[in-house]
């Protein structure tokens, strides 16, 4: 099975979609953006509550034939968390998840509902040395699993053909008017946030992890680092053993 990159944000002290399909999200205060987790990447800090990266619904929603729906990203509390903070969520009905990263206190909460088959957790305070951590939710046919800085948590094997259905809420990262005790905090930062259609191997996760998204060069074009030079970022697929360029497109 194959996996697609639908959107990607490196909040290079814009909003701008940085795997290049145009996805912008709207926002509902005026960003501020620190330095990320690694030389050269940037961050969004929320400085307040009710704060909403909306990154909406269009071609971020797989059909069931893409196999899953896979995000990640790279988040930092600065001080001890209360209540959730979505890192990027999409909600299904009035305070209930479809798909989810978000910190709950200072742990992380995770939801997967790939098919309607619902499997979520809040596990272990990796929040709370308040340093930057990547986080990973591989939610699709032939499994979910969970991942922080690389490495798996957990992980279930998948079966069955239920019908795939996305219900009209986008996805999200912050404040979720939708869910009970969701709000931004200035406390939390993100960035290096995408949605993939499709599943993920472990390599695949770490890779990702590993692929730091830095202002453009003279291409134009966001770079990334491909394990030995940073690179124009056209997009690109871990294949096992290195990143190969491959077609965009959504769904």
């Amino acid at each position: 099975m194959t996996h697609v990159l639908l959107g990607e944000w490196g909040f290079l002290d814009n909003l701008l979609d940085t795997s290049g399909n145009g996805h912008t999200p709207s926002v509902n205060f005026t960003p501020t953006y620190i330095n990320g987790p690694t030389t050269g990447t940037r961050a969004i800090q929320f400085s307040a509550t009710g704060q909403t990266i909306n990154y909406g619904r269009t071609g971020l929603e797989p059909l069931a034939a893409a196999g899953g729906i896979c995000t990640m990203a790279w988040v930092k509390l600065f001080s001890t968390h209360s209540n959730y903070t979505a890192f990027i969520h999409k909600t299904r009905a009035t305070d209930s998840s479809k798909h989810s990263i978000s910190a709950s206190s200072n742990t992380v909460f995770w939801m997967d509902r790939w098919r309607d088959q619902l499997n979520f957790a809040e596990t272990g305070s990796y929040l709370a040395d308040f340093g930057w951590h990547h986080l990973c939710n591989v939610d699709a046919d032939d499994r979910w699993a969970r991942f922080v800085d690389g490495v798996k948590i957990a992980e279930a094997a998948r079966s069955g053909s239920s019908p795939v259905g996305w219900e009209a809420f986008p996805w999200v990262s912050g404040y979720d008017a939708n869910m009970v005790n969701y709000q931004s905090q200035s406390n939390v930062a993100v960035t290096g946030v995408r949605i993939l259609s499709g599943t993920l191997s472990d390599a695949e996760v770490l890779a990702y992890k590993n692929l730091a998204i830095v202002p453009a060069g003279r291409s134009g074009k966001p770079k990334v680092w491909d394990g030995s030079a940073w690179v124009a970022h056209p997009a690109k697929t871990w294949s096992g053993s290195a990143w190969v360029t491959h077609a965009m497109k959504g769904y």
